[in-house]
């Protein structure tokens, strides 16, 4: 399973808002400016998440998008789940209609074997295990835009 491009730019989303403490809402127009990601994109990416009660928006002059609830408990999955559907872990990673155990595709079996440890991945790392990255220790850091004010 490889992420869409939707789902990366999801996570980067939230990530973000996760280093944005009392629940302050920022502008998707700044994300998106920020982060290179297209603002069109990046609002319907939010609203997805909005839908999913993982972020909180907010009109107005100091309007935008803040997080539903606290890092702690926002899990890897939550997020990706609302952007690729609660299957997302049962679906073949080619694509492919039927493909199961009676009709697998080439990659099937492998799959089969390290999904699992994938899916542990995703369900218990919350955005709390990820938001205190040091400033440059990873490559993330530079596309989760700390968003200065």
């Amino acid at each position: 399973m490889l992420l869409s491009k939707t789902s990366e730019y999801a996570i980067r989303l939230v990530l973000c808002l996760s280093r944005h403490p009392g629940g302050e809402y920022i502008p998707i127009k700044k994300i998106a400016d920020q982060s290179g990601i297209s603002y069109f994109q990046l609002g319907k990416v939010a609203q997805r998440l909005i839908k999913a009660h993982i972020l909180d928006s907010y009109t107005g002059p100091n309007g935008g998008v803040a997080l539903a609830r606290q890092p702690s408990e926002i899990r890897l999955y939550d997020i990706v789940s609302a952007i690729e559907g609660p299957d997302l872990f049962d679906r073949c990673v080619l694509g492919l209609e039927g493909c199961g155990e009676a009709n697998h595709c080439p990659i099937h079996n492998y799959w089969k074997n390290i999904k699992g440890s994938i899916m542990t991945l995703f369900r218990e790392k919350s955005l709390d295990e990820f938001a205190d990255l040091e400033t440059g220790d990873t490559l993330l850091e530079s596309k989760v835009v700390p968003l200065v004010r």
